[in-house]
């Protein structure tokens, strides 16, 4: 696949985006029952993707949530192909014991998927009570899955980076 068509696949997904009814309002962080939808770009060692995430406080430190994540491309000759991986997470929000303004959320965390396991940083910004960005950093830990006949792109001690919107669903 092209990386033009890689852009505009992105640039696409991020759009539906905006589709979430107007009902969606949009904080940082507001600990228990704070419901969240994340939807942005990924990098995975150099592959492009897009990602989905749904995160719900747990209490003002913790939060836990599910992601789906696809890195499209395809490259026979590399042995390596769009992929897709599917997992959970934990976050500990440092907002509250920081004393941060209401519209910044700096989290770290762990991510268990079906490729691999991750350590994890990131943060939230809201730019209004609809809506916010975010940025995350991920670190692979280890292999879940591992194949000598293709190069998984989520597998190993790969870096990865995300940026998107997020949406509340309170």
């Amino acid at each position: 696949m092209k990386t033009s068509t890689r852009i505009f696949m992105s640039i696409a997904f991020l759009a539906l985006a905006f589709l979430i009814p107007n009902k969606t309002f949009s904080q940082a962080f507001d600990g228990d029952m704070d419901e969240k939808i994340h939807a942005g770009y990924l990098n995975v060692d150099g592959h492009s993707g897009v990602e989905m995430e749904c995160v719900e406080g747990a209490n003002d430190y913790l939060s836990y949530g599910f992601f789906a994540r696809v890195l499209l491309g395809n490259d026979v000759e590399k042995k390596n192909m769009g992929w897709a991986d599917i997992g959970s997470a934990i976050y500990f929000h440092w907002d509250e014991l920081l004393k941060l303004t209401s519209k910044l959320d700096i989290h770290t965390g762990f991510q268990l998927s079906w490729q691999s396991g991750w350590i994890t940083g990131g943060m939230r910004y809201n730019f209004s009570e609809r809506w916010g960005v975010y940025a995350r950093i991920q670190k692979g830990l280890f292999d879940v899955v591992h194949s000598k006949d293709f190069d998984y792109p989520y597998n190993g001690r790969k870096l990865g980076f995300s940026v998107g919107l997020t949406f509340s669903l309170q």
